[in-house]
């Protein structure tokens, strides 16, 4: 089986998330709930208000960014896409297109089925990218896919 998911993938899906919810959430509970002379900062409702939304909005662009990677590995009979709690295995067949993309200093590519899935119609992950061009030889249908 071929990796082709970086290496990084499993700390932006869980523990980068995880550590921001938690450490983040807890900050906000404490500003919402503390009594306005122990935090002066935030003694008017504008300002907790605004510090919930503002935690919201990063709780939600952390989602779409991170949380929905998964793990990618191929072999002969397929791709495995797993979350790392589960594993799925589909067939090469079955992708419509793969596409590359880069935003910062990520690379992801984005995997569209023809149909509906387990995971979903369309899959992001964060790939390395001397994995991805050994890949692209090993499995000729991967390049056919590739737009």
């Amino acid at each position: 089986m071929q990796r082709i998911s970086s290496n990084m993938t499993l700390a932006y899906k869980i523990f980068f998330p995880t550590f921001w919810y938690v450490f983040m959430g807890l900050l906000t509970i404490y500003i919402v709930f503390a009594d306005p002379e122990t935090t002066p900062l935030f003694n008017t409702i504008q300002a907790k208000a605004i510090f919930v939304a503002l935690f919201l909005l990063f709780a939600f662009i952390i989602y779409r960014s991170f949380v929905i990677l998964l793990r990618m590995e191929l072999d002969a009979t397929g791709i495995y896409l797993s979350n790392y709690f589960k594993t799925y295995r589909y067939k090469m067949e079955d992708i419509e297109t793969i596409t590359t993309s880069r935003f910062l200093f990520f690379k992801v590519l984005r995997i569209k089925m023809k149909e509906k899935t387990s995971l979903g119609r369309s899959f992001k992950v964060l790939y390395k990218e001397v994995y991805w061009e050994e890949a692209l030889q090993s499995f000729p249908i991967l390049q056919q896919k590739t737009s």
